[in-house]
């Protein structure tokens, strides 16, 4: 192995406090891509102590196999998805009230593609929109 050679590319981010990040909200989609091999996005969040979120990754074009993992505000990782269209987070529990990190990436490391990111509380929603059962006449 010691005499193989070749490119390669290497990604470096921190945990807490990430730099380069983009900001999303609870109940927002954002497009991202994913350009060259090893590269990892990075979105922030503010969350409350005991808050319950879902995140879910989905491609959109390319051979891209979705990952997506979520950080406490001290950096230790607490949750995380993949898939090979999509990556869904169905509960993570958030322990303490701070400023939280999502990564986002190719589980291969190698793959490129077009992606949406979507971020949900899952009590205390907001404004939900109701919805109204209804029987169809016989």
């Amino acid at each position: 192995a010691a005499s193989r050679t070749g490119d390669y590319y290497l990604y470096l981010q921190r945990l807490d406090n990430p730099s380069n990040s983009e900001s999303i909200a609870f109940g927002q989609t954002l497009p991202g891509s994913i350009l060259k091999a090893a590269q990892i996005n990075t979105y922030t969040f503010t969350a409350n102590a005991g808050s319950e979120v879902l995140v879910t990754m989905t491609t959109d074009e390319g051979d891209l196999r979705p990952g997506i993992r979520v950080y406490g505000p001290d950096g230790a990782q607490l949750c995380q998805a993949s898939g090979l269209s999509s990556a869904e987070i169905a509960n993570c529990t958030l322990e303490s009230a701070g400023t939280y990190s999502i990564l986002t990436f190719d589980t291969a490391a190698s793959r490129t593609g077009d992606y949406h990111l979507y971020l949900q509380r899952l009590r205390s929603t907001g404004s939900p929109e109701p919805i109204v059962f209804r029987r169809n006449p016989i």
